[in-house]
């Protein structure tokens, strides 16, 4: 036995239907049964069913032959399953566990495969909140909070719809005051909301064209505060660069170059020997 069912492990049938003796010991999650037919495979199934459902499922002819009684056991490990069956149906039944309190019962061992089968003509009896019940069991779902959430949704809705039952009450009693004597002329009204139509329409191209004008008046001042910036810099720039230049002016009026007029004098005189 799993967390999640029964796992077979182990099947033994003696004098069953059509079986003589046969013992099936499974290897992984699937067993395939093969033979030509009347040769026992249905008799297989059916002996699990037998064994485990009891009367309900025991056929009229349970046991083969000649024999004396029809033995089915059921190996699923902590639990072990054996019925014993008689020519005129009468049978008996043996449950092995390893829970100490498990029932040897049939009601114990239906209330087992309850919780572990499906009966799908059972259940498309059942009303439709019970068999939403059972598909939200079965398959581990929990919806509270979806219900919840339904009913408040209902609750809702069935508030709204009172309120507009008694809106519509309260219109049916309501005075409307009498229509226009004249009567209406319904495509002026119509050329009224195209002209009030194309109004907006050209409203909005102006709104749309008055905020591009003012996005290029705003870049255009943005460059001209940096043109002036700029502006400002290159003067100050000029103003340094103005000073500096009338004072190395000054200095460059000053300035008188040496000539070679008196060192080509001085050259021409006889050289003086300094030999003692």
């Amino acid at each position: 036995m799993s967390d999640n069912g029964l796992t077979l492990i182990l099947l033994e049938v003696e004098s069953f239907k059509r079986i003589r003796a046969v013992r099936i010991k499974p290897q992984g999650s699937t067993v395939e049964l093969r033979g030509r037919n009347a040769q026992g495979k249905s008799s297989v199934l059916d002996a699990i069913e037998a064994a485990l459902v009891g009367r309900d499922a025991i056929p009229s002819s349970p046991v083969h032959g000649s024999s004396k009684r029809a033995t089915i056991k059921c190996d699923f490990g902590k639990l072990v399953v054996t019925r014993e069956i008689r020519p005129d149906g009468k049978h008996t039944l043996k449950i092995q566990s390893a829970d100490p309190n498990q029932p040897q019962t049939q009601a114990a061992l239906d209330e087992l495969l309850g919780q572990l089968s499906f009966d799908p003509s059972s259940f498309i009896r059942l009303p439709a909140k019970e068999q939403a019940a059972q598909l939200r069991k079965a398959l581990g779902i929990d919806t509270t909070a979806l219900d919840e959430a339904r009913k408040a949704a209902f609750d809702e809705r069935t508030v709204v719809n009172r309120l507009v039952e008694r809106t519509e009450a309260a219109m049916l009693k309501a005075e409307f005051p009498d229509g226009p004597d004249e009567p209406v002329d319904v495509a002026a009204l119509l050329r009224e909301l195209e002209g009030m139509g194309a109004q907006v329409r050209k409203n909005d191209e102006l709104r749309a064209e008055a905020s591009s004008a003012e996005r290029e008046r705003a870049a255009a001042m943005h460059r001209v505060d940096e043109l002036e910036r700029l502006l400002a810099e290159a003067r100050l720039v000029r103003d340094a660069a103005g000073e500096r230049s009338v004072t190395l002016t000054e200095k460059v009026r000053t300035l008188v170059d040496p000539t070679r007029a008196r060192y080509r004098a001085r050259s021409a005189r006889p050289m003086r020997s300094t030999r003692s």
